[in-house]
């Protein structure tokens, strides 16, 4: 992507490159303290969607020109059809919250919950007039209640689209009390009454069950490569990964041998560029047979071994 204004305006929607233009331009003149503009996109699909730019100058010439200017764009795509949703209808909105395979939530300022839709009742277990009206940190484990309620503050203060605690682990609590863990995406719209927060609520429950078993496999293997009495090596692309026994192998430290170059040049000297042509072949083919290869340890010592 380019790093010029030309570039970002050649795919801004004509419709409203003039309103773009007009907010970086009362930007760049000092008119306000930074670009906010919420504008469609043309992907490099040739799609459109609906973003919001935001950025600062961070740099003047003497003469108190911008030089430079950072910022950063958010797909609110979700977002504005929502809001289109609300402007047509509201019994288009209930239908594209009904549709929504992921939870749906929207609070207002005072944390009540306005909305839910049918995916929460299900993933929560409570009826949806078990939830209207009540503090959205129902939903919440009790110990996170407190920070919530501040965090929701600062959130309504400086609304956005974007993510729910990047970083952190999430999690639910359902009406029985059962905690699981949830990705949280943020947004919102504004009404004739005010702000409502959207909240759109994914369970990974099952994604993070196969996260944690592929975590506790790769730890088994990693272990057993570990205490195999031969030596084992793994190359993922230039990178290469040994256990103890090629240690006591090659005489070398694996710290010592971190890439197929270090690999190559300390073990196989003179000729590392004929073994590693060999090795080439030999992985392209998917190693069919053992090759057995002259090898030179730390130490000197000549070994053969097979890969």
């Amino acid at each position: 992507v380019p790093p010029h204004v030309s570039f970002w305006e050649s795919i801004v929607h004509p419709e409203d490159l003039p309103r773009v233009r007009q907010a970086l331009e009362d930007h760049l003149e000092g008119r306000t303290t930074i670009y906010r503009c919420e504008n469609r996109l043309r992907t490099k699909s040739g799609a459109w969607r609906w973003n919001l730019d935001r950025g600062k100058v961070v740099e003047w010439d003497g003469e108190g020109r911008p030089l430079r200017m950072v910022g950063a764009d958010t797909d609110i795509s979700d977002r504005k059809q929502v809001e289109e949703a609300l402007l047509d209808s509201e019994a288009q909105l209930r239908a594209f919250l009904e549709s929504a395979s992921q939870g749906l939530v929207a609070v207002n300022g005072a944390g009540r919950i306005e909305m839910v839709n049918a995916k929460t009742e299900e993933m929560f277990g409570y009826a949806r007039q078990e939830l209207l009206g009540q503090p959205v940190e129902l939903l919440l484990p009790e110990r996170l209640e407190a920070i919530h309620r501040q965090h929701r503050a600062r959130y309504f203060s400086a609304p956005g689209a974007r993510p729910m605690g990047t970083g952190l682990e999430l999690s639910g609590r359902r009406k029985n009390g059962q905690e699981f863990p949830v990705e949280i995406g943020l947004s919102y719209i504004r009404t004739k009454d005010g702000i409502l927060a959207m909240g759109l609520i994914t369970d990974i429950t099952e994604r993070k069950q196969a996260d944690d078993a592929l975590r506790a496999s790769e730890q088994r293997l990693r272990l057993m490569v570990e205490n195999l009495p031969a030596g084992a090596v793994y190359v993922e692309g230039e990178s290469l990964f040994s256990n103890r026994a090629t240690e006591e192998i090659t005489g070398y430290k694996r710290s010592e041998l971190r890439t197929l170059d270090e690999w190559f040049r300390a073990l196989y000297g003179d000729s590392q560029q004929a073994v590693r042509e060999l090795y080439e072949a030999d992985r392209q083919a998917g190693f069919p047979t053992p090759r057995t290869v002259p090898m030179t340890r730390k130490d000197g010592q000549v070994r053969f071994v097979q890969f």
